[in-house]
């Protein structure tokens, strides 16, 4: 008697219904993909690091984009009503149940590479962290026009470039410039020049004061480029 008493949906207003969700699927899926390819061709233009910052984003980004479509497909079998009403092109019961699986599958697909995302992203944390941050055991000198200009057995290696100790390094060549950059997970950097014997190096030096969390091994250290030589022995 109440299903009796319940307003029925003509077929016309559900297969506009229907075609209305394909084409919101549709759409979405498109908007994740362009994202993700954008994000990608956006990441190579940066370093290693920040290109696995930006797939990071794009995962999260992507795995938003599936969970929209599992509530979606949830709404779209309360808002077709397929479990109490029979049409003529499909058994309602059935097209329930085929919602509800495909619903329940994604969930457990995304949990999965959730989980599997997290651990990956744990050791690649680790396997990052061992190759790019350590201490070198052997000596370092860094040298530019002729003259040491650095010296150290206890150097910081992050991203290719040996990070000196302050204390290892020559001050009495070093000029306060007014250079100053941003990496978006070591922070802000100030520079240095270098003058031997009448000689500028602009900005060849660069040290990380305050930085963030992620490079606090490399506080208060200097780096070198513009043609400073580091060798080791």
């Amino acid at each position: 008697m109440k299903d009796a008493m319940l307003p029925r949906v003509r077929p016309a207003v559900r297969w506009t219904i229907g075609a209305l969700v394909l084409t919101f699927l549709v759409a979405l899926g498109t908007v994740a993909a362009t994202l993700v390819s954008r994000a990608q061709l956006e990441a190579l233009s940066y370093n290693k690091a920040q290109l696995t910052r930006f797939v990071s984003v794009a995962d999260a980004a992507l795995n938003r984009a599936f969970f929209s479509i599992d509530v979606l497909l949830t709404s779209t079998d309360d808002l077709l009503d397929l479990s109490s009403s029979m049409v003529a092109w499909s058994r309602g019961d059935a097209a329930s149940a085929l919602l509800n699986g495909i619903m329940r599958q994604n969930l457990l697909v995304r949990s999965v590479a959730l989980l599997d995302s997290q651990v990956s992203g744990i050791l690649h944390s680790w396997r990052n962290a061992v190759a790019t941050v350590g201490v070198s055991p052997t000596m370092i000198t860094a040298t530019w026009n002729g003259t040491v200009i650095a010296e150290s057995d206890h150097t910081t290696m992050v991203e290719g470039n040996h990070y000196f100790p302050m204390e290892d390094v020559r001050a009495d060549l070093f000029v306060a410039s007014d250079k100053t950059s941003h990496c978006p997970w070591k922070g802000d950097a100030s520079y240095y020049s270098i003058v031997v014997d009448g000689t500028t190096n602009a900005d060849a030096a660069w040290t990380y004061r305050s930085p963030k969390d992620a490079a606090k091994e490399i506080a208060g250290h200097v780096a070198f480029w513009k043609g400073v030589a580091v060798t080791e022995g």
